[in-house]
């Protein structure tokens, strides 16, 4: 949800290729995040691929997803 909202605003407030550059930098914070997640709990990372906006923009919960 918070995701979805915060794109919606990056959006409406940003040109479009500012959005993207912010979408981008956002969606790469939240892989290193499902890394840290998964290494702190002993997983292996090996799985885990880079999210992707058009994985989040299926209404898949793609940056929240651990």
């Amino acid at each position: 949800m918070a995701e979805a909202v915060s794109r919606a605003t990056v959006r409406r407030i940003c040109p479009p290729e500012v959005a993207a550059l912010f979408m981008d930098r956002a969606l790469r914070i939240a892989h290193s995040f499902r890394l840290a997640v998964a290494f702190s709990r002993g997983e292996t990372t090996m799985g885990l691929e880079p999210i992707a906006e058009k994985t989040c923009d299926a209404g898949v919960a793609c940056a929240w997803r651990l």
